[in-house]
């Protein structure tokens, strides 16, 4: 129920707040998505969205695994008297 709320009020905010013209072609900067640029700001600015999203998948990586396998039972047997030694 909280993750929808989350959700909602993200998506009233994208939609109601005030549109943002994009930059002109001539105000752009000539190193303006290199890869260079691209990757400092991905692990300058945006680290922490960008490790919350590789937690994210992980954890959803792991979840694909666990429900691929199925359950999984554990079978134990009893040790025989002269095993316990």
């Amino acid at each position: 129920l909280g993750l929808a709320a989350l959700f909602l009020i993200g998506l009233l905010f994208a939609v109601v707040r005030p549109r943002i013209a994009p930059p002109d072609v001539a105000t752009l900067q000539p190193e303006f998505g290199t890869v260079e640029l691209v990757g400092r700001q991905l692990f300058t600015r945006f680290l922490l969205p960008f490790e919350l999203a590789s937690v994210i998948l992980l954890a959803g990586i792991m979840g694909a695994v666990v429900l691929a396998k199925g359950t999984l039972s554990v079978t134990v047997h009893p040790a025989a008297p002269d095993e316990t030694k």
